[in-house]
């Protein structure tokens, strides 16, 4: 099958971008023919579709073409124009989208639409749904924009508390739901998981147009056979970006507050890692290490000494990747109780999804300890987020877009 593969970043930026980059090497072992477009930078892995990407631009960056970004956040020509000639070169037979917004726009499903080409789009957010792809703003889980109602959006300054770029996404979101790019335009969309599937039919997708294929573990992480023994000294990490709605800061703050005389291990950059400094020195916490951001293996071998991973996040997860690679080396997770970390918890056995905020969480830290969890993640691990059971289901997915569209 000849396939085009479409994300923003060709480098691995985040857990979307790894997704996209292991499954363009899991479609090309399977002998599929497998084209690319994304956008130019400097980061990119090499490709020979690197002609047509589009130009880069860093939203943020003050310069003249920054005064034409508000245009191509709603509607790119180039990457338009660049698509068409891709296509014409190329022919696929199906597209299958990733993150576009932004940097591509929904133009590209325009293109797509009138060249007649099945649109799968896989959820790595809730973009479709939500003007700032988060549902959490102020501190909190937000679904004031239900039904439509998106200049909430530039009320409470969703988008990096600017009144400018709120307002942006507000009117990028009515005008890309008017002209129905996301109802219409994508023929079929993969949901990660359960939950995700019931919050695009709450938001009025059809039933009918979403898969649900948990993520995959590309076969480059090694998996261990049988569980590893937890640390003599109970150690805790922490695996992502350091942003408020994944909870990190609750976390360290929790950590403080009950002098837990356990090790917490940081990995990770963002915006907030300035404030976690603070609050550790502040506290003068011995026992809470900020380690950086950290290259996949490395953490693989760091997370086989940790007795579990904790996954705070106060938004609804979308599904998890850090879990499943902290279960591939048998370590269990303790993990809020948003999005489709409860789901992953109750489908694995491998972990314990609590209230952060409470007793829960202290009591959680303590039986997380039991060996019968580190067990579970093999025994799960074993028989599922396999790429050879994911590839038949993706091109599942692909065959019946093509019937529904010929």
């Amino acid at each position: 099958m000849k396939i085009l593969e479409i994300n923003k970043f060709y480098y691995r930026r985040g857990g979307a971008d790894h997704h996209f980059l292991d499954l363009c090497d899991i479609l090309r072992t399977k002998g599929d023919s497998v084209s690319v477009f994304s956008m130019k930078d400097k980061r990119n892995e090499p490709t020979p579709y690197s002609k047509y990407f589009v130009s880069n631009i860093e939203f943020g960056s003050f310069n003249f073409r920054s005064l034409l970004q508000p245009l191509r956040v709603i509607y790119s020509c180039e990457a338009a124009r660049k698509l068409k000639r891709l296509i014409k070169d190329e022919r696929p037979d199906v597209a299958h989208l990733h993150l576009i917004y932004h940097h591509l726009s929904p133009s590209v499903l325009s293109v797509l639409k009138k060249e007649k080409i099945p649109v799968i789009m896989t959820i790595h957010d809730w973009k479709p749904l939500c003007p700032n792809y988060l549902m959490f703003t102020e501190g909190a889980v937000c679904e004031r924009c239900h039904g439509g109602h998106y200049h909430q959006c530039a009320r409470h300054l969703c988008i990096h508390r600017s009144p400018m770029q709120s307002a942006l996404a507000s009117m990028e979101a009515y005008i890309h739901h008017a002209k129905k790019y996301y109802e219409e335009y994508v023929d079929s969309y993969i949901a990660p998981s359960e939950f995700v599937k019931q919050m695009f039919i709450k938001w009025g997708f059809p039933a009918g147009k979403i898969a649900v294929i948990p993520h995959f573990l590309p076969s480059s992480i090694k998996r261990v056979e049988a569980a590893v023994s937890a640390p003599k000294d109970p150690a805790f990490a922490y695996i992502g970006r350091l942003n408020e709605e994944k909870g990190i800061v609750i976390l360290v703050e929790k950590w403080v507050s009950e002098k837990f005389p356990y090790s917490l291990h940081v990995f990770g950059d963002g915006p907030l890692l300035a404030r976690l400094n603070n609050i550790i020195n502040s506290a003068n916490a011995k026992n809470i290490f900020l380690h950086g951001a950290m290259k996949r293996e490395d953490i693989s071998k760091y997370l086989r000494q940790m007795t579990a991973l904790i996954i705070p996040s106060q938004w609804h997860e979308i599904f998890g990747l850090v879990a499943i690679e902290a279960w591939s080396q048998s370590v269990p997770i303790i993990t809020s109780k948003f999005g489709a970390l409860p789901e992953l918890i109750k489908n694995s056995g491998a972990g314990l999804s609590v209230d952060i905020n409470n007793g829960e969480f202290t009591d959680a830290l303590k039986k997380i300890t039991d060996i019968s969890y580190r067990q579970n993640a093999v025994e799960y691990m074993s028989g599922h987020h396999l790429p050879e059971l994911y590839y038949p289901d993706l091109i599942n997915v692909f065959r019946k877009a093509q019937a529904s569209v010929k």
